[in-house]
């Protein structure tokens, strides 16, 4: 049974820069629903792994 997502988002800023607003939103929602956090490519995720581990910890 496929799923409906509770949310979609894109961004376009740098894989570089962990502040971005579409990110931070994404996120929060996953946090406060439960729902798992999917990204397409990893590399346009983060270029920083303690930032990537800090996520896969946080659950989302």
């Amino acid at each position: 049974m496929r799923r409906k997502p509770i949310s979609e988002s894109s961004g376009i800023e740098s894989g570089k820069d962990n502040d971005r607003p579409e990110l931070s939103k994404a996120i929060e929602i996953a946090r406060l629903t439960g729902a798992k956090l999917i990204i397409a490519k990893l590399d346009r995720l983060s270029r920083n792994a303690a930032f990537l581990i800090n996520l896969r910890d946080a659950g989302v």
